[in-house]
């Protein structure tokens, strides 16, 4: 049986089938954390960070020489980009919320126009950060 140190080798390569495995052998991992955050993609962008940090682990390094320090190292990656996302979201939710605060007292036009300056700011806010 190869180490996983020779299948993420493989993984760098190219090698499909190994990825996969991968994906598979951590898919708990992955679904836990896609659950805690209750977003579409989570698992897709939990599943990407993997298969980044497959490519960018240097298991050439005296550290890596064990599978546990390899596994932990992949474990601590997906957690924070678990954290990460939750942080990104909550920003968006807080932003969610006091528009939304905002539209139930919207009586008048100048508060439309407050509103809409909000929501401006809002989408400039929020495509910096892509």
């Amino acid at each position: 049986m190869r180490d996983l140190c020779e299948i993420i080798q493989s993984c760098k390569d190219g090698n499909e089938e190994d990825v996969i495995f991968i994906l598979n052998k951590f898919d708990p991992l992955i679904n836990k954390y896609s659950r805690l955050l209750e977003y579409e993609d989570t698992k897709q962008e939990l599943s990407l960070t993997l298969i980044k940090v497959l490519q960018r682990i240097r298991i050439d390094k005296g550290n890596f020489t064990e599978d546990k320090y390899i596994i932990s190292y992949i474990n601590k990656s997906i957690i924070n980009r678990y954290i990460a996302l939750s942080k990104q979201l909550s920003k968006v939710s807080c932003y969610e919320s006091e528009a939304d605060i905002n539209l139930i007292y919207a009586d008048n036009d100048e508060d439309v126009l407050e509103m809409y300056d909000l929501l401006k700011d809002f989408i400039k806010d929020l495509l910096l950060k892509l």
